[in-house]
């Protein structure tokens, strides 16, 4: 891809997976200001984020902090070059958050596209997202906000059904059955935790079941 503005250092591809059975097709997840254009090679995808980049005493000119970024998702065809769709649906924060932070894609085995990321405001306050994408056309099917979770670090496919594997971080205090199962927990700094859930709805994931792991933050899981 190239960027048509400067961008933030932090501005970059954070996640890959394939397609099972799609030889060299895979999903991507990453951050990005100003505009993000793939290839010329006949996709003429285009994503814009129009937030003006925040500048910061941390990084000096001509860099910018982290501020303002939004999220992408794209569904590259490695033995062409081409992006086969490219979308911020649903990763995109308003002005007065501090930013979105992409964290990993996962695909199913039905060939869809399952993103995680957070978002984090000005008062420094975190929430989680779950975002579903068809895996044909890049359509968001449905995204689910987590207040609970301060991190949706880590994704993986289950091999055979419409099963994912997200590990993330518990915010401090009383959580309240965040996948909609289970018992609250109570936290008293920040615990990691592993769930699996059932993506294969249309209105939203549904837990199988959430294990709440100890104190720390969990950065990556695996079937």
């Amino acid at each position: 891809y190239r960027r048509q503005r400067q961008m933030c250092i932090r501005d970059r591809f954070y996640s890959i997976d394939s397609f099972a059975g799609q030889n060299d097709v895979v999903a991507v997840g990453g951050n990005f200001r100003g505009q993000l254009s793939f290839p010329a090679d006949g996709s003429d995808i285009v994503l814009v984020n129009t937030k003006a980049a925040d500048r910061s005493s941390r990084y000096t000119a001509p860099h910018f902090n982290w501020a303002n970024q939004d999220a992408f998702v794209a569904k590259v065809d490695m033995a062409t070059g081409k992006a086969l769709w490219a979308t911020n649906a649903g990763l995109t924060v308003p002005e007065t958050s501090d930013r979105a932070s992409s964290y990993d894609v996962a695909t199913t085995k039905a060939g869809h596209v399952i993103h995680s990321f957070d978002e984090r405001n000005s008062k420094r306050v975190y929430l989680g997202q779950l975002t579903k994408y068809d895996g044909t056309t890049g359509t968001k099917v449905w995204e689910k906000k987590y207040m609970s979770l301060s991190e949706m670090n880590s994704l993986d496919g289950d091999s055979t059904d419409e099963v994912v594997y997200v590990t993330g971080t518990f915010n401090k205090g009383t959580v309240v059955t965040p996948f909609g199962i289970g018992t609250n927990y109570t936290v008293a700094k920040a615990d990691a935790f592993v769930a699996a859930l059932d993506v294969s709805g249309t209105s939203g994931p549904a837990a199988n079941w959430v294990v709440q792991v100890g104190q720390g933050a969990g950065y990556t899981v695996q079937e």
